[in-house]
């Protein structure tokens, strides 16, 4: 399946909504929760599906 650049919306990290898997996936969830638990975490962003 392809995604042209219209239909992706950027996720920062640093927000509630990248905290949901079922939304950003498993890994960006987990750095988002790493990163509230005050831990080492570079600033970020994940794409998803518009």
């Amino acid at each position: 399946m392809r995604f042209e650049a219209a239909d992706w919306a950027v996720v920062p990290l640093d927000t509630p909504l990248a905290h949901n898997p079922s939304i950003t996936g498993a890994k960006a969830a987990h750095l988002a929760r790493a990163a509230v638990a005050g831990l080492p975490v570079l600033p970020g962003f994940v794409l998803v599906p518009a």
